[in-house]
Parts: structure tokens; C-alpha cells; sequence
């Protein structure tokens, strides 16, 4: 008999709830977020929807700031090779 993860359908679902746990862990840990500020579903739903956008904006920013630095490398690399 198998068990509830082995099942093909399980497993699915556990992979895509990785994912969503991982930022919220994040959230939780690194941006120190413990409870929510307001009462009610809506208020509470919007509340998260910013929080979610905060950090996706953060790591947008994060992913760009990278890419800049490693073109301004290859930039200063390229140029050098040039000169000599």
C-alpha cells in the first residue's frame, strides 16, 4: 500500500509547495516579519499582497544590481585586453 507522498499526485502538490514555503521562510527570517498588523480577511490579504510585492521588489533590485556589476566587469576586462 502506498503512502500519501508516494502517490504521484502528492508528490506534485509537495514540489509546489516548496516553492511558496521557501519565500514565505524567507520572509519570515530574514525580513524579521512575525504577525500582521490589522484585523480581518481583506485587510490581512491586502497586507500580505504588499508584503510579497516589498519582497519581490527587493529581489528585483537585488538580480539587477548583479547583472550591472558582472557586465561593468566584462566591460573593465574587455578594455584592458584592448589596451595591451
Amino acid at each position: 500500500m502506498k503512502t500519501e507522498y508516494e502517490k504521484a499526485e502528492n508528490r506534485e502538490k509537495h514540489g509546489q509547495r516548496a516553492i511558496v514555503e521557501g519565500n514565505f521562510a524567507h520572509i519570515l527570517h530574514n525580513l524579521r516579519f512575525k504577525n500582521f498588523q490589522t484585523t480581518g480577511i481583506e485587510k490581512i490579504q491586502t497586507e500580505a499582497n504588499i508584503l510579497s510585492f516589498a519582497n519581490n521588489t527587493k529581489r528585483t533590485h537585488t538580480i539587477k544590481q548583479h547583472i550591472k556589476k558582472e557586465s561593468t566587469q566584462k566591460r573593465t576586462k574587455n578594455s584592458t585586453k584592448k589596451r595591451l
